[in-house]
């Protein structure tokens, strides 16, 4: 028993996202559980597969025990962490489910721990929570580039290229658009197609600047 309380008690201290997902441990998750483990109890000297073993049997009794519970007749005596009902009841009980026979006399105090495991949320790992920022990683773990955020993307009507980094933009030249810079393109536009369109009608072939 004090083991199994040890080990519930160790399972509960990693059951975040970062060991553990709602189908089953990580691997990195039973290397964590049985170092705890084996640094707890050192004198047990449980491996991983007895380990892993112990956590099965757990998972089972919690679940046979509360399929117990949902037949009528039957309730939960907290203060002795034991299943209670009439003689009458429990023979249906081992008759429809002969392995029902080994809870009838016997006590689980770990019912609580392992419903809370079993069928409580999983709380959110920090090791592994996302980062915000999304960029390129050295070996040193810095930084190398990062990408803002799209609320800072330039908007408008113009000729630019983009390298992923939204850093090197590259404009039309300004200068022939007068001081009201890039919206006086479409002007500018007009006004070139009207000066070729006299050449085409014989006018003056002075050179258009």
């Amino acid at each position: 028993m004090k083991y199994e309380k040890g080990l519930v008690d160790i399972l509960l201290e990693n059951n975040n996202s970062h060991y553990r997902t709602p189908t089953g441990w990580r691997m990195e998750g039973w290397r964590k559980i049985v170092t705890d483990f084996n640094m707890r109890y050192p004198e047990a000297k449980f491996s991983k597969m007895q380990i892993q073993e112990h956590e099965t049997q757990l998972k089972k009794d919690y679940k046979f025990i509360k399929l117990i519970l949902q037949r009528d007749g039957v309730s939960w005596d907290q203060s002795a962490s034991m299943i209670r009902g009439t003689d009458e009841i429990w023979d249906e009980i081992i008759e429809d489910m002969p392995k029902a026979r080994k809870y009838q006399n016997k006590s689980f105090t770990l019912l609580d721990s392992l419903e809370q495991l079993f069928d409580g949320p999983i709380a959110e790992g920090g090791q592994n929570s996302p980062q915000k920022i999304v960029g390129n990683v050295d070996e040193g773990g810095n930084h190398m580039s990062t990408a803002p955020d799209m609320s800072v993307r330039p908007s408008g009507t113009i000729n630019a290229n983009f390298d992923e980094t939204w850093n090197s933009i590259s404009l039309l030249p300004q200068t022939a658009l007068g001081p009201q810079g890039i919206e006086n393109f479409d002007t500018l536009q007009n006004h070139t197609e009207d000066a070729l369109g006299l050449q085409q009608h014989g006018a003056d072939r002075r050179p258009q600047s």
